[in-house]
């Protein structure tokens, strides 16, 4: 297999880094830090900037953001593609006090495509199937978390409505730990 170039596949030459940031953490807890972690990975990689360089609302967005229902009906009518990331489950593998891990921890994104408006002149052009695809390669043996990433099923070509959607979910393992502020001095 050749080797692949960092500098074409990530915004910064390489994959953020594996644990969601402290702040966000702190800010929104352990579980929703963790979904805004693999947004962030999704949106630094580079063969999803024509859905991600629009800078849409609900182009790539988190499930337990408060709006995530009209930013997703947004980037349908605006660039026609909405990448959601949601947490799926997590299986309990050690005992350890004050904290929680999960091994395997699974995640999911759901991927809705209007074919009329992304098809378009102001859509992206990348399809439910392939931004599957492309959410694949991304987060497929990405080091998230505290384990990494694995493709643990996919469903593409499905339909609601007039929409095309398609579905990755991946397992990982996570530990959810007390944020820093809870910690000594």
């Amino acid at each position: 297999m050749a080797t692949l170039d960092l500098a074409k596949l990530w915004l910064n030459a390489a994959p953020p880094p594996r644990a969601p940031e402290a702040t966000d953490i702190e800010t929104h807890g352990s579980l929703i830090a963790f979904q805004i972690h693999v947004v962030r990975f999704l949106t630094e990689w580079l063969p999803l900037a024509p859905v991600i360089s629009q800078k849409r609302p609900g182009s790539c967005t988190y499930a337990d953001k408060h709006t995530v229902a009209s930013d997703v009906i947004a980037a349908l009518k605006a660039i026609g593609i909405s990448m959601v990331v949601g947490l799926d489950s997590g299986t309990r593998n050690a005992s350890m006090l004050n904290a929680v891990s999960f091994d395997p921890f699974s995640f999911v994104v759901n991927i809705a495509e209007s074919p009329l408006t992304n098809r378009g002149k102001t859509g992206t052009g990348i399809t439910a199937t392939r931004c599957a695809e492309l959410v694949m390669l991304c987060l497929s043996g990405a080091s998230i978390g505290n384990g990494c990433c694995a493709v643990k099923s996919f469903t593409a070509g499905g339909e609601q409505g007039a929409l095309q959607t398609a579905e990755v979910t991946f397992s990982t393992a996570y530990i959810i730990a007390p944020p820093a502020s809870l910690l000594a001095d």
